[in-house]
C-alpha cells in the first residue's frame, strides 16, 4: 500500500522529472543576465548557481532514498540520508534568499 493516491503520484512524479530542466533553466538565466555591479554577478554565478545545483541533488536524493511510490517502511540508513538531504535543502534555500538579496 502506497502513503499517496495515484493522482498525487503521478503529479510529484512528473513534478521530479521536470526538476533538471528548471534548474537547468534557472542557471541559465542567472548567468547569461547582465549585472550592474561585479559583486551581483559573484553572488549570482557562484552563490545562486552552486545553491540551485546543491537543491536539484537534495530533491534528487530525498526521492532515491524515500520514493514516493515505496509501499514499504524505509531502513534507518535511508531515512538518515533522506533527512540530511532535506536539511541540506532547508540551509541551501536559506542561503539562495541570501544570495538573491545581496544580487
Amino acid at each position: 500500500m502506497t502513503y499517496y493516491d495515484d493522482v498525487t503520484l503521478q503529479n510529484l512524479n512528473s513534478t521530479y522529472h521536470k526538476i533538471p530542466n528548471i534548474a537547468y533553466e534557472l542557471l541559465n538565466a542567472f548567468l547569461i543576465r547582465s549585472y550592474v555591479s561585479e559583486r551581483a554577478k559573484e553572488f549570482a554565478h557562484h552563490g545562486i548557481s552552486r545553491r540551485i545545483t546543491t537543491l536539484r541533488y537534495c530533491i534528487q536524493s530525498i526521492f532515491d532514498k524515500i520514493p514516493p511510490e515505496g509501499n514499504c517502511i524505509p531502513s534507518r540508513a535511508a531515512l538518515a540520508e533522506a533527512t540530511i538531504a532535506l536539511q541540506a535543502y532547508i540551509f541551501n534555500t536559506f542561503g539562495l534568499m541570501d544570495n538573491l538579496a545581496h544580487t
